[in-house]
């Protein structure tokens, strides 16, 4: 696979990788925020950006990545609140959001997601 550029944040780390199912960069130290553009992967499955230092909130239109199965965001910094299109990923089974700052509210709906199996928000 050749490397484009992935932005989160100020940092170039996401664009031209539509085909990309798997992004992991956990443990990397990264910080910023996860930039709007990250739902441009529309084939990506997994998600896994736990135990950096990725600060403010979630994009409000996560819900883009609807062929996403896992979201790992855990040990971050992220505030705010879960977005209501998280219930456009119809195939997403985990979510983890543990030790963050993100408010507990949580959508409604996201009670009928199908296949969601794993919600964590524990230490938020």
């Amino acid at each position: 696979m050749r490397w484009r550029t992935i932005l989160l944040g100020t940092t170039q780390v996401c664009g031209g990788w539509s085909y990309s199912s798997v992004l992991n960069l956990a443990d990397n130290k990264l910080t910023g925020s996860i930039h709007p553009s990250i739902v441009n992967l529309n084939r990506l499955m997994h998600l896994e950006l736990s135990n950096n230092q990725i600060s403010a909130e979630l994009p409000s239109d996560l819900g883009k990545l609807s062929m996403m199965s896992r979201c790992l965001l855990n040990q971050n910094q992220l505030t705010g609140s879960i977005p209501a299109s998280i219930v456009g990923i119809y195939r997403l089974a985990d979510l983890d959001l543990s030790m963050n700052k993100i408010s507990v509210s949580i959508p409604e709906q996201i009670v009928s997601m199908p296949v969601l199996s794993t919600l964590n928000l524990d230490s938020n």
